[in-house]
């Protein structure tokens, strides 16, 4: 594993408060049942509430599998935004902005 997955990213809660955490810590709350539970209750919940009133303009898979990929890809985006601010982070600890 990458050293800079292993470094602490200074995150901020909505709250303000520090959150103590890195992206390989980050990473292994995905192996967790109840975190894999929560994602597909957020995602059955999001294809039931048809908030882009688009469902009955495509099929019932169609839509299913348009969602269930926007929702992977928002994933995977988070993942690489938070592996590259650990790499950043091991080479500007503090810097002025981010």
């Amino acid at each position: 594993m990458p050293d800079f997955l292993d470094t602490k990213l200074n995150l901020r809660a909505p709250t303000f408060e520090t959150l103590d955490l890195s992206a390989a810590e980050l990473f292994a709350l995905f192996e967790h049942p109840l975190t894999w539970r929560y994602l597909s209750l957020v995602i059955v919940i999001l294809i039931l509430a048809d908030p882009t009133r688009v469902a009955h303009e495509f099929g019932v898979p169609l839509y299913c599998t348009i969602w269930l990929a926007a929702f992977l890809l928002y994933l995977a985006f988070q993942a690489a935004l938070l592996t590259a601010l650990g790499a950043l982070r091991k080479f500007a600890p503090r810097p002025a902005v981010y």
